[in-house]
């Protein structure tokens, strides 16, 4: 058997390296226990775990990254994420790789499981660490390969490892990833799986309704995703929503704009367009102005040149103080609705709730909803209690343009504006007829 000598002076250069990297994991794991610093070393088995992981088969040598290497098969409490030593029982055994790294003789290929972008130590530990203390980007190794359903990114930290399981457990239930290859769910925090889980359950359930017939699971989740979730997206998109929510997906956005929409429809009355909702609420994390007359005009032109017939007005928001007042302007905003293809938004206010709940406000909304339906436009009609102006400014930054009654002036000045609306002329963010 041939012995190996240890250079003195490389083992106690070594030696002093592994003091200093002691050091530095000190202090990584003073900077955890604050809380500044939240990422410590993955573990192998519970990853796999969590995302019902199957281990290939397979071996190939490849020059691995050292800061894609994230995690360990059972040593995570003896290196820091970095692979700084935690032990000082690790001198001897770090100090001879060191030693045999730095030296002639170097050393086999570390082994690692593969599970994305991460890689994980199987054997070679303190060769990773070393490594790494030696200023190396990369190191040679003997990959495995493990596949799983769920993504993992080489900067992985517990809350994405929950992320994750929650999204393996996500497609364990739907199957999105066979029913829609192309689909990309991905979320920034927990829990929004199990979010988009009861949306799907609500969706069957609607859609079972609306059929009069029980509906599969499968088709209810491609159903939801290209009729409910595409659209949504493709808003998103055409928006450019995610420049005003940095760090954020599209399906984060999808459920902050579902959360959105329902507190929107208790405190409007209406069940308002999603794509109403994230235009209006893209200008204002964005700092657009809602109504930018030169601009519009800008897009009109262009429009009429290409001889393109543009849609400037998707939602419509009517004043309805009675049918005498209302009935002219509800007819002015269905013709305008008609032609482009848009929603109405009728609002009664009344002065107290025992006004609200009066029988002539209940005959004026089946007048209302009566008129809509004769002329195929989709007419919503709500009650508030209230200052009217202030009523309607609240809805203009969901509507594209407010509808408002006209009163017979005094001797031959014709019509004019009623007083109750006039305040809408200064303050309302979106244009009034």
């Amino acid at each position: 058997m041939t012995v190996v000598k240890r250079d003195p002076r490389a083992a106690f250069d070594a030696a002093a390296e592994f003091r200093r990297a002691r050091r530095r994991a000190d202090l990584r794991e003073l900077f955890r226990m604050l809380g500044l610093q939240r990422v410590p070393l993955l573990s192998f088995d519970e990853v796999r775990r969590r995302l019902r992981a199957v281990e290939g088969s397979t071996q190939t040598l490849e020059d691995v990254p050292l800061d894609a290497i994230v995690g360990s098969v059972g040593r995570t409490f003896d290196f820091t994420r970095e692979f700084l030593p935690l032990q000082d029982s690790d001198m001897d055994r770090w100090v001879g790789v060191s030693v045999a790294m730095s030296g002639l003789r170097g050393l086999p290929p570390v082994e690692l499981y593969r599970i994305g972008d991460a890689y994980f130590v199987r054997d070679g530990n303190h060769r990773v660490s070393v490594a790494r203390q030696l200023g190396a980007k990369t190191i040679h190794a003997y990959v495995t390969p493990v596949y799983t359903r769920v993504p993992l990114s080489a900067g992985a930290s517990p809350d994405d490892l929950i992320i994750a399981e929650e999204h393996a457990n996500f497609l364990e239930v739907t199957a999105l990833d066979r029913l829609r290859p192309d689909a990309d769910l991905r979320v920034s925090t927990p829990g929004a799986f199990a979010a988009l889980l009861e949306h799907i359950s609500v969706h069957r359930y609607f859609m079972g309704i609306d059929e009069k017939r029980p509906i599969d699971h499968a088709e209810a989740v491609a159903h939801w995703y290209d009729q409910v979730y595409r659209p949504v997206v493709a808003s998103i998109r055409e928006l450019g929503m995610l420049r005003g929510f940095p760090g954020r997906s599209e399906a984060d956005l999808y459920l902050w704009l579902a959360e959105h929409r329902g507190r929107l429809e208790q405190e409007t009355g209406f069940a308002l367009a999603t794509s109403a909702i994230a235009e209006a609420l893209t200008q204002e994390r964005v700092h657009r102005p809602r109504f930018d007359v030169a601009g519009r005009e800008r897009l009109l032109q262009q429009a009429r040149e290409v001889g393109a017939n543009p849609s400037i007005a998707d939602d419509l928001l009517v004043a309805m103080p009675n049918l005498e007042w209302g009935l002219p302007a509800l007819q002015q905003a269905l013709w305008i609705a008609k032609h482009e293809g848009a929603r109405i938004y009728a609002l009664h206010v009344a002065a107290d709730e025992r006004a609200a709940a009066a029988a002539a406000v209940a005959s004026l909304r089946e007048a209302v909803l009566s008129a809509g339906r004769a002329e195929g436009v989709s007419v919503q009609f709500a009650v508030a209690v209230g200052e009217a102006a202030a009523e309607l400014r609240r809805r203009s930054a969901w509507v594209d343009l407010i509808v408002a009654p006209l009163t017979q002036g005094e001797g031959a000045g014709g019509f004019r504006i009623q007083a109750r609306y006039r305040a809408l002329l200064r303050r309302s963010s979106c244009p009034l007829l």
